[in-house]
């Protein structure tokens, strides 16, 4: 028991994952899906979907008066867009929470991480600013088809259930 105690006394990492889609009914849409470097600590070489950690830019300090506390908001949104933008080069400006998949996993390195889930609809975007290699569009039944990190398979199954709906 104190082993667990004690990993868990490290700072958590906060990590942000989007689901993005393109197309508007299931079965004619499209998902994203990105390979992780061979350099990776974690899942390298799999597939995931874009995401990273949150960083301090991207918590906005609110003011409240009365309040001896420092308050921050809008970090998961900003966090979730700016990945999306460093990733791949496309911007979005609406993203929607997965609800249940949110998971927490201790790192290799001991350092537990909380990962929350978003999507998004790709609109009218410009092209992709990856290695061909290194991303696809694929559709909902290719699913299967390629090994993914963790739980990133169902994360985009609920996505497209959810925003078919």
């Amino acid at each position: 028991m104190v082993k667990i105690i004690k990993k868990f006394s490290h700072q958590y990492m906060m990590v942000m994952t989007c689901v993005v889609i393109e197309g508007s009914r299931r079965r004619d849409c499209r998902v994203l899906i990105i390979k992780r470097s061979k350099k990776e600590s974690e899942g390298s070489g799999l597939w995931t979907i874009p995401g990273g950690r949150i960083e301090p830019t991207d918590w906005k300090k609110l003011k409240i008066p009365g309040l001896k506390r420092n308050y921050f908001t809008g970090a998961f949104e900003k966090a979730c867009c700016r990945e999306l933008r460093e990733e791949t080069g496309l911007v979005a400006n609406k993203f929607h929470t997965l609800v249940g998949h949110e998971i927490m996993f201790i790192r290799s390195s001991g350092q537990p991480t909380i990962v929350l889930a978003f999507w998004t609809k790709k609109s009218k975007w410009q092209k992709i600013r990856l290695n061909p290699d290194s991303h696809k569009w694929i559709k909902p039944d290719e699913l299967d088809n390629y090994q993914f990190i963790g739980d990133v398979k169902n994360c985009i199954r609920t996505a497209l259930n959810v925003a078919s709906s």
